[in-house]
């Protein structure tokens, strides 16, 4: 299944939140910032509020 979806830094050791939805039925999640991107793996989920937490080794100039 392949998914897109938008998601932001709130870490600068390249934690990412997104949306439970864009994440839900992957095997492979893909993190790509600028000219940036990397593989991601699924920390934590909530599906009742819709939240994923991804670790990448990107380092955002930038986080939320």
């Amino acid at each position: 299944m392949l998914s897109r979806g938008t998601g932001f830094f709130v870490s600068k050791d390249g934690r990412v939140l997104t949306n439970f939805h864009v994440i839900d039925s992957c095997r492979q999640v893909t993190v790509q910032s600028g000219r940036l991107s990397g593989a991601a793996r699924v920390v934590a989920t909530d599906a009742a509020n819709d939240l994923a937490l991804l670790a990448t080794n990107l380092k955002p100039a930038r986080i939320a």
